[in-house]
């Protein structure tokens, strides 16, 4: 620390007092920064809760003058692909809550979650729902919007692009440098798409107009306790050992199934086996009659018709397996709506 003996003889603790008081003016910014930041998240929450309050006050009117976003009752088919929109949305939401539950842990002490990890919640695929949506915007011709789901959408799109931005630095920076630079901007979003989430969750009740499942109503009700919870800080959906993961909800399956009930031509590797597809969905099928085959297995179907569909087993056990798509089906898909 001393060059000399000289100088450290000469050493005062006054000479210390200039750097002090030039750090005087930084500390007070950061105390003031801090202060905006508790200002937003304050704001933030009195926004969803007025959102909340809106969406409220338009269910109650909903009831009393019976509308419905269909000139008329929606049909089957139409039911069918707003129950598939909420289910993926449930779906959806989930993963913004585990996406900002990891993030949130970057604004903590050591360790943090790893991006790695987190990679499969803060990237997601967003074309299905984007779809889905589409359709039911067709379906409803107008007479109503799905704004709310639009803005969460577009929420989830500005998280990823965060999390790919800090990603992307990771060679260069290192992981810690990497999340300390990106980390204000990454819970800004994730935050915000957890809002987002909460009143896109609303709406599309609202567009459903009384004809959700009571499982999906529960489905309702833990999401918006994980969203709220991750929107304001918290981390939901990150265990004692510091490990993320999805919590259960009543209705776990995304997908409804339908019967198919016949055979079809497997091929692994090569090699070809018969089988038969018991049901399906837009996420994958049912097989029966299957020569077992570990977990994990890659293949490829052959149906009746000459239809050829692609996956990975999911499950197997004795001779009933359960195959998941590479990419889920459409709700207007022939398999699917018939």
């Amino acid at each position: 620390m001393f060059n000399s003996l000289a100088s450290f003889q000469n050493f005062s603790p006054r000479s210390g007092a200039p750097a002090i008081k030039q750090g005087a003016p930084a500390i007070k910014q950061g105390a003031r920064a801090d202060r905006q930041g508790a200002r937003a998240d304050k704001q933030g929450a009195l926004a969803i809760k007025n959102g909340l309050a809106a969406a409220k006050s338009r269910l109650q009117v909903v009831g009393a003058e019976g509308f419905s976003p269909f000139e008329t009752a929606p049909s089957m088919a139409d039911q069918c692909l707003l129950e598939a929109m909420a289910t993926e949305l449930h779906h959806m939401a989930l993963v913004t809550a585990v996406a900002a539950s990891g993030v949130n842990t970057f604004n903590g002490r050591l360790p943090l979650i790893k991006l790695a990890s987190l990679t499969p919640y803060a990237a997601p695929d967003l074309a299905l729902i984007e779809s889905l949506s589409s359709m039911a915007l067709d379906a409803m011709a107008g007479r109503t919007g799905l704004d709310a789901l639009s803005g969460y959408l577009g929420a989830v799109a500005d998280g990823r692009q965060a999390f790919h931005n800090c990603a992307d630095e990771l060679h260069f920076l290192g992981e810690v440098r990497a999340v300390v630079v990106h980390r204000r901007h990454l819970t800004d979003c994730w935050q915000q798409a957890c809002r987002q989430a909460i009143l896109a969750l609303v709406e599309v009740e609202d567009v459903m107009a009384g004809s959700m499942p009571e499982a999906f109503l529960q489905n309702h009700k833990v999401l918006n306790g994980l969203l709220y919870s991750a929107s304001q800080g918290f981390k939901p959906c990150v265990d004692t050992a510091n490990q993320l993961f999805m919590p259960p909800l009543p209705q776990q399956r995304r997908w409804p199934r339908k019967s198919v009930l016949q055979t079809c031509v497997v091929t692994i590797g090569g090699k070809k086996s018969s089988a038969f597809i018991r049901d399906v969905s837009a996420g994958g099928l049912g097989l029966e009659h299957m020569t077992p085959v570990p977990r994990g297995t890659r293949l490829s179907i052959c149906m009746e018709s000459g239809r050829s569909l692609a996956g990975t087993i999911a499950w197997s056990r004795d001779k009933s397996a359960g195959l998941k798509f590479y990419t889920p089906l459409l709700p207007s898909d022939p398999l699917i709506r018939g």
